[in-house]
């Protein structure tokens, strides 16, 4: 193993999330914001609270590389962002935000299934984003006709080769 960064490249050199997108560049979440890494360099990719184009949340609690080249990045409390690494676009996802509100702001898991949908854990339940109608969908307790979730507050997901989404909360572990 050979260490790579310092406390001035990855802040307390404490990493919560990793993820590669499809350039090659390694995302790291930390509790002080996402930073990339090309191979040679690091940037920091701050919140700032007043700039809706930046990134949500600096304490990164999860990350996804979509199939589409999207970077989903999960904040312990503010919502999830999803990057566009080409072009730099942010799109953030919050609690609130009417048809596109998520259960809670506090994201800790984040998934894609088959057909694009992103399943995203938070303190409160499961959403699902469906980038095809640009709706959120919610499920709360009860999760399917014949499963349930023992407790919200989610801190896994995982999508199989069956298409199924597996759940893994305080409480459990649940599948749909």
């Amino acid at each position: 193993f050979e260490s790579v960064g310092s406390d001035e490249s990855i802040p307390d050199n404490n990493v919560t999330a990793l993820t590669q997108d499809a350039t090659g560049f390694l995302w790291i979440g930390t509790p002080d914001g996402l930073i990339r890494y090309d191979g040679y360099r690091f940037r920091h990719f701050d919140h700032e609270s007043a700039d809706s184009t930046s990134p949500g949340g600096d304490f990164v609690r999860s990350m996804l590389t979509a199939r589409d080249g999207q970077l989903w990045v999960g904040s312990n409390a503010d919502g999830v962002s999803a990057i566009d690494p080409i072009s730099g676009r942010i799109e953030r996802f919050r609690a609130g935000d009417g048809d596109r509100a998520l259960s809670n702001n506090s994201v800790r898991a984040l998934a894609e299934d088959r057909d694009g949908s992103v399943w995203i854990g938070t303190r409160e339940g499961v959403d699902q984003w469906d980038p095809a109608t640009g709706q959120m969908r919610h499920y709360r307790q009860r999760f399917g006709a014949s499963t349930s979730i023992d407790d919200e507050q989610i801190i896994a997901l995982m999508v199989d080769s069956a298409g199924d989404v597996w759940i893994g909360s305080w409480g459990g572990l649940g599948v749909r």
